[in-house]
Protein backbone atom coordinates (compact mmCIF):
# COMPACT_ATOMS: atom_id res chain seq x y z
CA UNK A 1 0.00 0.00 0.00
CA UNK A 2 1.07 3.59 -0.56
CA UNK A 3 0.28 6.31 1.91
CA UNK A 4 -1.64 9.28 0.51
CA UNK A 5 0.09 12.63 0.80
CA UNK A 6 -3.02 14.49 1.87
CA UNK A 7 -1.52 17.98 1.63
CA UNK A 8 -0.26 17.40 -1.91
CA UNK A 9 -3.66 16.00 -2.94
CA UNK A 10 -5.53 18.99 -1.52
CA UNK A 11 -3.06 21.38 -3.17
CA UNK A 12 -3.64 19.73 -6.52
CA UNK A 13 -7.42 20.05 -6.12
CA UNK A 14 -7.07 23.74 -5.30
CA UNK A 15 -4.73 24.47 -8.21
CA UNK A 16 -6.79 22.45 -10.70
CA UNK A 17 -10.11 24.09 -9.88
CA UNK A 18 -10.54 26.03 -13.15
CA UNK A 19 -12.02 25.02 -16.50
CA UNK A 20 -10.36 24.86 -19.90
CA UNK A 21 -10.53 27.09 -22.95
CA UNK A 22 -7.94 26.23 -25.63
CA UNK A 23 -6.57 29.08 -27.72
CA UNK A 24 -7.31 29.38 -31.45
CA UNK A 25 -3.62 28.58 -32.10
CA UNK A 26 -3.84 25.38 -30.03
CA UNK A 27 -6.94 24.34 -31.98
CA UNK A 28 -5.17 25.07 -35.28
CA UNK A 29 -2.11 23.07 -34.26
CA UNK A 30 -4.10 20.01 -33.21
CA UNK A 31 -6.32 20.05 -36.31
CA UNK A 32 -3.38 20.41 -38.69
CA UNK A 33 -1.71 17.38 -37.10
CA UNK A 34 -4.82 15.21 -37.36
CA UNK A 35 -6.96 16.41 -40.30
CA UNK A 36 -6.89 18.05 -43.67
CA UNK A 37 -8.44 21.47 -43.04
CA UNK A 38 -10.21 24.19 -45.01
CA UNK A 39 -10.99 27.69 -43.77
CA UNK A 40 -14.66 28.67 -43.77
CA UNK A 41 -14.01 32.23 -42.51
CA UNK A 42 -11.71 34.03 -40.07
CA UNK A 43 -13.15 32.06 -37.14
CA UNK A 44 -14.29 28.73 -38.54
CA UNK A 45 -12.32 25.79 -39.89
CA UNK A 46 -13.90 22.93 -41.80
CA UNK A 47 -12.84 19.27 -41.64
CA UNK A 48 -14.41 16.02 -42.79
CA UNK A 49 -16.72 14.59 -40.16
CA UNK A 50 -15.17 11.27 -39.01
CA UNK A 51 -18.53 9.60 -39.65
CA UNK A 52 -17.60 9.15 -43.33
CA UNK A 53 -17.99 12.68 -44.65
CA UNK A 54 -15.70 13.58 -47.58
CA UNK A 55 -16.88 17.15 -48.19
CA UNK A 56 -15.54 19.02 -45.12
CA UNK A 57 -18.89 19.54 -43.43
CA UNK A 58 -17.79 19.57 -39.79
CA UNK A 59 -17.26 23.17 -38.62
CA UNK A 60 -14.96 24.15 -35.74
CA UNK A 61 -15.14 27.61 -34.20
CA UNK A 62 -11.64 28.70 -33.22
CA UNK A 63 -12.92 31.46 -30.92
CA UNK A 64 -15.61 29.47 -29.12
CA UNK A 65 -13.77 26.11 -29.30
CA UNK A 66 -17.00 24.47 -30.49
CA UNK A 67 -17.85 21.81 -33.08
CA UNK A 68 -20.99 21.54 -35.23
CA UNK A 69 -22.22 19.70 -38.32
CA UNK A 70 -25.19 21.51 -39.87
CA UNK A 71 -26.53 18.40 -41.63
CA UNK A 72 -29.50 16.65 -40.00
CA UNK A 73 -28.59 13.48 -38.07
CA UNK A 74 -24.85 14.17 -38.10
CA UNK A 75 -24.48 15.83 -34.70
CA UNK A 76 -22.71 12.99 -32.86
CA UNK A 77 -19.57 15.15 -32.49
CA UNK A 78 -21.35 18.44 -31.74
CA UNK A 79 -20.26 20.23 -28.59
CA UNK A 80 -16.98 21.52 -27.25
CA UNK A 81 -13.78 21.05 -29.21
CA UNK A 82 -12.09 19.26 -26.31
CA UNK A 83 -14.96 16.77 -26.05
CA UNK A 84 -14.63 16.15 -29.79
CA UNK A 85 -10.93 15.38 -29.32
CA UNK A 86 -11.75 13.08 -26.39
CA UNK A 87 -14.33 11.16 -28.44
CA UNK A 88 -12.30 11.04 -31.66
CA UNK A 89 -9.13 9.84 -29.93
CA UNK A 90 -10.98 7.60 -27.44
CA UNK A 91 -9.18 9.20 -24.51
CA UNK A 92 -10.27 10.75 -21.22
CA UNK A 93 -11.39 14.37 -21.26
CA UNK A 94 -8.40 15.23 -19.05
CA UNK A 95 -6.07 13.59 -21.59
CA UNK A 96 -7.68 15.59 -24.40
CA UNK A 97 -6.87 18.77 -22.48
CA UNK A 98 -3.20 17.83 -22.31
CA UNK A 99 -3.07 16.74 -25.96
CA UNK A 100 -4.53 20.03 -27.24
CA UNK A 101 -3.30 22.54 -24.66
CA UNK A 102 -0.08 21.06 -23.33
CA UNK A 103 0.96 23.09 -20.30
CA UNK A 104 -0.62 26.35 -21.40
CA UNK A 105 -4.44 26.40 -21.62
CA UNK A 106 -6.03 29.79 -21.01
CA UNK A 107 -8.13 28.69 -18.05
CA UNK A 108 -7.35 25.18 -16.99
CA UNK A 109 -7.46 22.43 -14.42
CA UNK A 110 -3.72 22.23 -15.16
CA UNK A 111 -1.18 24.86 -14.17
CA UNK A 112 1.92 25.55 -16.23
CA UNK A 113 4.02 25.88 -13.08
CA UNK A 114 6.84 23.45 -12.38
CA UNK A 115 5.34 22.74 -8.97
CA UNK A 116 2.07 21.63 -10.48
CA UNK A 117 3.80 19.54 -13.15
CA UNK A 118 5.34 17.55 -10.31
CA UNK A 119 1.93 17.03 -8.74
CA UNK A 120 0.47 15.74 -12.00
CA UNK A 121 3.18 13.10 -12.28
CA UNK A 122 3.12 11.93 -8.66
CA UNK A 123 -0.07 9.94 -8.10
CA UNK A 124 -1.31 9.93 -4.48
CA UNK A 125 -1.57 6.12 -4.62
CA UNK A 126 -0.47 3.24 -6.84
CA UNK A 127 -2.34 0.30 -8.29
CA UNK A 128 -1.95 -2.97 -6.35
CA UNK A 129 1.44 -4.59 -6.83
CA UNK A 130 1.46 -6.87 -9.86
CA UNK A 131 -1.21 -4.95 -11.80
CA UNK A 132 -0.84 -4.88 -15.59
CA UNK A 133 -2.80 -2.63 -17.97
CA UNK A 134 -5.02 -4.64 -20.31
CA UNK A 135 -4.24 -2.27 -23.17
CA UNK A 136 -0.48 -2.78 -22.94
CA UNK A 137 0.18 -6.35 -21.85
CA UNK A 138 -0.59 -9.92 -22.87
CA UNK A 139 -0.82 -13.18 -20.97
CA UNK A 140 -3.26 -15.45 -19.17
CA UNK A 141 -4.35 -12.91 -16.55
CA UNK A 142 -5.05 -10.35 -19.23
CA UNK A 143 -6.98 -12.86 -21.35
CA UNK A 144 -9.21 -13.87 -18.41
CA UNK A 145 -10.11 -10.25 -17.62
CA UNK A 146 -10.72 -9.37 -21.26
CA UNK A 147 -12.98 -12.40 -21.69
CA UNK A 148 -15.05 -11.37 -18.66
CA UNK A 149 -15.37 -7.74 -19.74
CA UNK A 150 -16.22 -8.48 -23.38
CA UNK A 151 -18.26 -11.68 -23.14
CA UNK A 152 -19.95 -11.30 -19.74
CA UNK A 153 -20.27 -7.52 -19.50
CA UNK A 154 -20.54 -6.71 -23.19
CA UNK A 155 -17.89 -3.97 -23.41
CA UNK A 156 -15.86 -3.21 -26.51
CA UNK A 157 -12.07 -3.08 -26.41
CA UNK A 158 -12.22 0.69 -26.94
CA UNK A 159 -14.25 1.16 -23.76
CA UNK A 160 -11.99 -1.17 -21.76
CA UNK A 161 -8.74 0.44 -22.91
CA UNK A 162 -10.01 3.98 -22.42
CA UNK A 163 -10.91 3.12 -18.82
CA UNK A 164 -7.31 1.92 -18.22
CA UNK A 165 -8.53 -1.28 -16.54
CA UNK A 166 -5.80 -3.57 -15.23
CA UNK A 167 -5.43 -7.25 -14.35
CA UNK A 168 -3.86 -8.42 -11.11
CA UNK A 169 -3.64 -12.19 -10.95
CA UNK A 170 -7.23 -13.49 -11.06
CA UNK A 171 -8.62 -10.06 -10.19
CA UNK A 172 -9.53 -6.99 -12.20
CA UNK A 173 -8.53 -3.48 -11.10
CA UNK A 174 -10.46 -0.38 -12.17
CA UNK A 175 -8.66 2.93 -11.50
CA UNK A 176 -10.26 6.21 -10.46
CA UNK A 177 -8.63 9.35 -11.88
CA UNK A 178 -9.13 12.87 -10.59
CA UNK A 179 -7.33 15.88 -12.06
CA UNK A 180 -5.19 13.39 -13.98
CA UNK A 181 -4.04 11.66 -10.79
CA UNK A 182 -4.73 8.09 -9.73
CA UNK A 183 -6.67 8.63 -6.49
CA UNK A 184 -8.55 5.36 -5.86
CA UNK A 185 -9.14 1.90 -7.29
CA UNK A 186 -11.56 -0.98 -7.07
CA UNK A 187 -10.34 -4.57 -7.29
CA UNK A 188 -12.78 -7.39 -8.10
CA UNK A 189 -11.91 -11.07 -7.93
CA UNK A 190 -13.20 -12.91 -10.99
CA UNK A 191 -13.35 -16.15 -9.01
CA UNK A 192 -14.98 -15.25 -5.69
CA UNK A 193 -16.50 -11.85 -6.66
CA UNK A 194 -14.85 -10.32 -3.59
CA UNK A 195 -14.08 -6.59 -3.76
CA UNK A 196 -11.04 -4.81 -2.39
CA UNK A 197 -10.14 -1.10 -2.13
CA UNK A 198 -7.17 0.97 -0.95
CA UNK A 199 -6.63 0.84 2.82
CA UNK A 200 -8.65 3.67 4.42
CA UNK A 201 -6.21 4.02 7.31
CA UNK A 202 -3.34 4.66 4.94
CA UNK A 203 -5.13 6.83 2.37
CA UNK A 204 -7.47 8.67 4.75
CA UNK A 205 -10.05 8.29 1.96
CA UNK A 206 -12.95 5.96 1.20
CA UNK A 207 -15.06 5.17 -1.85
CA UNK A 208 -17.63 7.83 -0.93
CA UNK A 209 -14.97 10.52 -1.37
CA UNK A 210 -14.68 9.85 -5.10
CA UNK A 211 -16.81 9.65 -8.24
CA UNK A 212 -15.79 7.12 -10.85
CA UNK A 213 -15.48 8.81 -14.25
CA UNK A 214 -14.66 12.26 -12.84
CA UNK A 215 -11.80 12.93 -15.26
CA UNK A 216 -13.93 12.03 -18.27
CA UNK A 217 -16.58 14.68 -17.61
CA UNK A 218 -16.74 17.92 -19.55
CA UNK A 219 -17.37 20.76 -17.05
CA UNK A 220 -20.70 22.59 -17.35
CA UNK A 221 -22.29 19.79 -19.39
CA UNK A 222 -25.14 17.40 -18.59
CA UNK A 223 -24.08 14.49 -16.39
CA UNK A 224 -25.72 11.13 -15.65
CA UNK A 225 -25.20 9.73 -12.15
CA UNK A 226 -25.37 5.93 -11.89
CA UNK A 227 -24.62 3.36 -9.22
CA UNK A 228 -21.87 1.09 -10.53
CA UNK A 229 -18.73 1.33 -12.63
CA UNK A 230 -20.21 -1.16 -15.09
CA UNK A 231 -23.26 1.09 -15.54
CA UNK A 232 -20.96 4.05 -16.14
CA UNK A 233 -18.99 2.15 -18.78
CA UNK A 234 -22.25 1.03 -20.40
CA UNK A 235 -23.29 4.65 -20.97
CA UNK A 236 -19.78 5.45 -22.30
CA UNK A 237 -19.93 9.24 -21.97
CA UNK A 238 -20.77 12.01 -19.50
CA UNK A 239 -21.57 9.66 -16.64
CA UNK A 240 -20.38 9.25 -13.06
CA UNK A 241 -20.67 6.25 -10.75
CA UNK A 242 -21.26 6.60 -7.02
CA UNK A 243 -20.49 3.01 -6.07
CA UNK A 244 -23.78 2.84 -4.17
CA UNK A 245 -27.44 3.78 -4.26
CA UNK A 246 -26.99 7.48 -3.44
CA UNK A 247 -24.51 10.36 -3.47
CA UNK A 248 -22.29 10.84 -0.42
CA UNK A 249 -21.20 14.21 0.99
CA UNK A 250 -17.74 14.05 -0.59
CA UNK A 251 -19.22 13.06 -3.95
CA UNK A 252 -21.63 15.99 -3.86
CA UNK A 253 -18.67 18.35 -3.47
CA UNK A 254 -16.98 16.77 -6.49
CA UNK A 255 -20.18 17.07 -8.51
CA UNK A 256 -20.34 20.74 -7.56
CA UNK A 257 -16.77 21.27 -8.78
CA UNK A 258 -17.79 20.05 -12.25
CA UNK A 259 -20.64 22.61 -12.30
CA UNK A 260 -22.97 20.55 -14.54
CA UNK A 261 -25.79 22.51 -16.14
CA UNK A 262 -28.11 19.57 -15.51
CA UNK A 263 -27.93 16.12 -13.95
CA UNK A 264 -29.75 12.88 -14.71
CA UNK A 265 -30.21 10.62 -11.70
CA UNK A 266 -30.07 7.16 -13.28
CA UNK A 267 -30.10 4.42 -10.63
CA UNK A 268 -30.90 0.73 -10.97
CA UNK A 269 -34.53 -0.29 -11.41
CA UNK A 270 -35.13 -1.52 -7.86
CA UNK A 271 -36.51 -0.17 -4.58
CA UNK A 272 -33.17 1.19 -3.35
CA UNK A 273 -32.56 2.93 -6.66
CA UNK A 274 -35.97 4.62 -6.71
CA UNK A 275 -35.51 5.83 -3.13
CA UNK A 276 -32.13 7.29 -4.05
CA UNK A 277 -33.73 9.60 -6.63
CA UNK A 278 -35.61 11.45 -3.89
CA UNK A 279 -32.60 11.54 -1.57
CA UNK A 280 -30.19 12.76 -4.24
CA UNK A 281 -32.67 15.30 -5.60
CA UNK A 282 -33.01 17.02 -2.24
CA UNK A 283 -29.25 16.85 -1.60
CA UNK A 284 -28.45 18.50 -4.94
CA UNK A 285 -31.33 20.95 -4.64
CA UNK A 286 -29.81 22.37 -1.44
CA UNK A 287 -26.67 23.22 -3.40
CA UNK A 288 -28.30 24.74 -6.48
CA UNK A 289 -27.03 28.24 -7.27
CA UNK A 290 -26.33 30.00 -10.54
CA UNK A 291 -25.95 27.58 -13.45
CA UNK A 292 -25.32 24.55 -11.25
CA UNK A 293 -27.91 21.82 -11.91
CA UNK A 294 -30.65 24.12 -13.18
CA UNK A 295 -32.53 20.97 -14.16
CA UNK A 296 -32.57 17.63 -12.34
CA UNK A 297 -33.90 14.66 -14.31
CA UNK A 298 -34.25 10.97 -13.62
CA UNK A 299 -34.16 7.88 -15.81
CA UNK A 300 -34.55 4.21 -14.97
CA UNK A 301 -34.28 1.10 -17.17
CA UNK A 302 -37.59 0.22 -18.89
CA UNK A 303 -40.10 -2.39 -17.81
CA UNK A 304 -38.81 -4.69 -20.56
CA UNK A 305 -35.58 -5.01 -18.60
CA UNK A 306 -37.40 -5.87 -15.38
CA UNK A 307 -39.50 -8.48 -17.15
CA UNK A 308 -36.28 -10.13 -18.30
CA UNK A 309 -35.19 -10.40 -14.67
CA UNK A 310 -32.65 -7.56 -15.04
CA UNK A 311 -32.41 -4.13 -13.46
CA UNK A 312 -29.50 -1.93 -14.55
CA UNK A 313 -27.86 -0.16 -17.48
CA UNK A 314 -25.25 -2.85 -18.06
CA UNK A 315 -28.10 -5.35 -18.43
CA UNK A 316 -29.54 -3.04 -21.08
CA UNK A 317 -26.22 -2.88 -22.92
CA UNK A 318 -26.14 -6.68 -23.06
CA UNK A 319 -29.72 -6.65 -24.38
CA UNK A 320 -28.59 -4.51 -27.33
CA UNK A 321 -29.66 -1.03 -26.22
CA UNK A 322 -27.76 2.18 -26.94
CA UNK A 323 -27.84 3.13 -23.27
CA UNK A 324 -26.70 6.75 -23.66
CA UNK A 325 -29.35 7.39 -26.30
CA UNK A 326 -32.07 5.69 -24.25
CA UNK A 327 -31.35 7.75 -21.13
CA UNK A 328 -31.31 11.05 -23.00
CA UNK A 329 -34.51 10.26 -24.90
CA UNK A 330 -36.42 9.00 -21.85
CA UNK A 331 -35.26 11.24 -19.00
CA UNK A 332 -38.00 12.97 -17.02
CA UNK A 333 -37.81 16.18 -15.03
CA UNK A 334 -37.88 15.63 -11.27
CA UNK A 335 -40.47 17.83 -9.58
CA UNK A 336 -41.69 18.07 -6.00
CA UNK A 337 -45.09 16.90 -7.24
CA UNK A 338 -43.51 13.81 -8.77
CA UNK A 339 -41.71 13.06 -5.51
CA UNK A 340 -44.92 13.57 -3.56
CA UNK A 341 -46.87 11.17 -5.79
CA UNK A 342 -43.99 8.71 -5.90
CA UNK A 343 -41.98 7.29 -8.78
CA UNK A 344 -43.40 4.02 -9.98
CA UNK A 345 -41.47 0.96 -11.09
Amino acid sequence: MYKLNKNKYLLARKQHSGFVQPTPEQIDNWLNKNFECKNANDDQIRICNPDGDTEFRLYISRVNAAVHDFRPNHQQFDGSFLKFVSTYKNIMFSEAIKEVCGNSPIISRYSASKENDEIQNDDPIKLPEGSILLAKHHGKARDVCMAYLTKVRGFSEDVIFKAKIAACGTSMVVPYYQYDMLVFWQMRSLISKVFRFPDEEETNKKAGDFLYGFDDIEPCSEVSVVESIYNCLSIKQNSLATGGASLKAGQLKLLRSLNPKSVILAPDRDEAGIKSIQKDYFAINKMRTGDFCKDIYYAIPPLEVAKAGKKDWNDMLKMGYNVYKYINENKKLVTTRLLFDGIKI
